[in-house]
């Protein structure tokens, strides 16, 4: 077997073909054979298998040879005399064709997640060739996500290339992503309350004004607050808390996330105030009415008095005395009523009107006199 008759030879007579004219003698005949070439059939499967045979005889021995498909170990060869998948096939001394199939199991790869400085659950997957890779998604306070980079690559993955989502199947080989991240933006805005304005930077004061940073490394520049004429600061607010009792506001980042945060503060305003001092001498009451800043003030006067906390601006101050004696006058130095002459005086009150009478010894408003 393996072999083909190729003729008788002789040494004794000539042989044509495969006849001969027999001589008075003995002729020794020997035959000739010649191996017969069988053919080797491959189905890889996709794979490849560099050195493998197409053809053999029976004198050959032989062993077919690995073969490699990306994403895949090889588990073994079926086909002629082999029942189960083997791993390593020797042939020797065989006869007839061949046909042989590779056999293959998806390779399971490592894709491994680094969040770099962020959070992610879980940090590696398991995967293979013929599955979708499903991205998790990861989380870093003040950032925002921009993909998953391939920084360590096996297989057919692209250094440098970025991921998102679900990765489709098709890729194989152990690869480790790196988190890309971008700082979050916020807004911080600033408005003015009624009666005042804000100032930003070298800008002209405006009712409200906003700057937009970084959540994490930005530097906020701030705003003044600027209050109208007659009016003072009362203080910064953040959803009706006060935040700062200075004109001059930087925001500062959350305490408990270190982050800066959109957000908007309100600069309020208070009219400013002060007392107005009536000095009363002599037996008779008198009767004083002061005018102004919306005010209509009448008293019966029969001894020294501070009104206090009147809003700042001008008032008119008009006295009536009962007798010779009786003398009115406004923060001790303008006479309103003498010697029975009612007269008028203009005052303006302000917030640093200083003392006029003994237990006055300053102006008090419910800021604090500065």
């Amino acid at each position: 077997a393996g072999y083909r008759f190729d003729g008788w030879k002789s040494a004794d007579v000539e042989i044509a073909g495969s006849k001969f004219t027999m001589p008075a003698k003995d002729v020794v005949l020997t035959g000739s054979w010649q191996t017969i070439t069988y053919k080797i059939t491959y189905n890889l499967n996709g794979g490849r298998a560099d050195g493998a045979k197409d053809s053999y005889n029976v004198k050959e021995s032989f062993t077919l040879p690995t073969p490699v498909k990306d994403g895949y170990t090889f588990i073994g060869w079926t086909g002629t005399d082999l029942t189960e998948p083997t791993l390593n096939v020797t042939v020797s001394g065989g006869i007839g064709d061949r046909t042989y199939t590779a056999n293959w199991a998806a390779t399971t790869y490592t894709a491994t997640f680094n969040a770099n400085g962020g959070t992610v659950d879980p940090a590696s997957k398991s995967y293979t060739i013929e599955g979708k890779l499903e991205l998790p998604t990861p989380a870093y306070a003040g950032h925002n996500f921009g993909g998953w980079k391939v920084t360590t690559a096996d297989g057919n993955w692209v250094a440098d290339s970025v991921h998102t989502g679900t990765v489709v199947a098709g890729y194989y080989g152990n690869v480790i992503f790196t988190a890309q991240w971008g700082e979050d933006s916020v807004t911080l805005t600033y408005t003015a309350g009624e009666n005042g304005l804000v100032k930003y930077a070298e800008d002209e004061p405006s009712a409200s004004v906003s700057e937009t940073i970084t959540a994490v490394t930005g530097e906020p520049k701030g705003v003044t607050a600027v209050p109208n004429d007659g009016y003072e600061f009362a203080g910064w607010y953040r959803n009706d808390n006060m935040v700062s009792d200075d004109p001059t506001l930087v925001p500062q980042k959350n305490e408990t996330t270190g982050l800066y945060e959109t957000a908007g503060y309100e600069a309020k305003f208070t009219r400013m105030t002060g007392s107005l001092t009536l000095d009363h001498s002599g037996s008779a009451p008198a009767v004083v009415t002061v005018t102004g800043q919306g005010l209509d003030i009448t008293l019966v006067l029969n001894g020294d008095m501070t009104i206090p906390d009147l809003p700042t601006g001008s008032y008119t101050v008009t006295a009536s005395g009962a007798s010779a004696t009786t003398t009115v006058s406004v923060n001790n130095e303008k006479p309103v009523v003498e010697n029975k002459k009612n007269e008028t005086v203009s005052i303006t009150v302000s917030q640093k009107t200083v003392s006029w009478f003994t237990a006055f010894d300053r102006v008090v408003n419910k800021y604090g006199n500065r």
